[in-house]
């Protein structure tokens, strides 16, 4: 563990620089990432197969585990110059919020800019210039140009200006630092509308065939429970 030590009144204290990120998995590969998988050469946990780019060589050449540093980040959810990221995203990515611990100072995890990317996606009237971009491959090179170390993010956040900042972790994370999340945005939405990209009914019985999965949704419904007893008690 890469921590920090500070001298208080003579006392040495350690600073840890572990935090959380979140990252949305398919629920089916659940049961991949607690036994390993191809993927992972099979070891337990999460491979960062998902390459970041496709054109850049670079990019090409770097796998990723693709997070953020909270469940539902407001830099997408409420960007007025990509309105429409977060739907897209949401539509492309599980719905399994997993959390990762992780050393903010780990050599191998990084900040990237999806602004570069999006904007060549899919450009707006609201884009702004430096997200406007003629081709893919000089897309993909201002975005992978624009990674930082995830620690130097965190602490000069507001230098950095990124529109659509994304977590990137490039090595290996291990079963040990990997957990399913208590809070569900994506499951609880289904579960408490039967809307959604699976039903009540769907979605139920693919949290009932892994244990873990089982134990959130019984934990879930116990917390449902509560405070519809306590809504009654008012």
């Amino acid at each position: 563990m890469d921590n920090a030590l500070k001298s208080v009144n003579n006392v040495s204290v350690i600073k840890t620089t572990y935090m959380k990120v979140f990252h949305y998995s398919d629920i089916e590969k659940w049961p991949k990432i607690k036994r390993g998988s191809w993927e992972s050469d099979g070891m337990p946990g999460l491979a960062p197969v998902l390459r970041v780019g496709a054109m850049h060589h670079g990019a090409r050449a770097t796998g990723g585990v693709f997070a953020f540093t909270t469940p539902d980040p407001e830099e997408w959810i409420d960007n007025k110059d990509f309105s429409n990221a977060w739907k897209r995203l949401c539509d492309n990515v599980g719905v399994l919020l997993v959390e990762i611990e992780v050393d903010s100072k780990d050599p191998g995890a990084f900040v990237f800019d999806w602004g570069h990317i999006e904007g060549f996606l899919n450009p707006t009237e609201t884009t702004p210039e430096k997200y406007r971009h003629d081709t893919r491959l000089e897309a993909e090179t201002a975005y992978f140009e624009t990674r930082v170390p995830l620690g130097v993010y965190l602490e000069k956040q507001d230098d950095f200006d990124f529109a659509l900042p994304e977590v990137v972790l490039t090595e290996h994370i291990p079963l040990e630092r990997v957990g399913i999340s208590p809070r569900q945005p994506f499951i609880e939405e289904m579960l408490e509308t039967n809307k959604g990209r699976y039903s009540r009914e769907e979605i139920t019985h693919k949290l009932e065939m892994a244990p873990e999965l089982k134990k959130w949704l019984e934990g879930y419904r116990e917390r449902k429970a509560l405070d519809e007893r306590g809504m009654r008690m008012r």
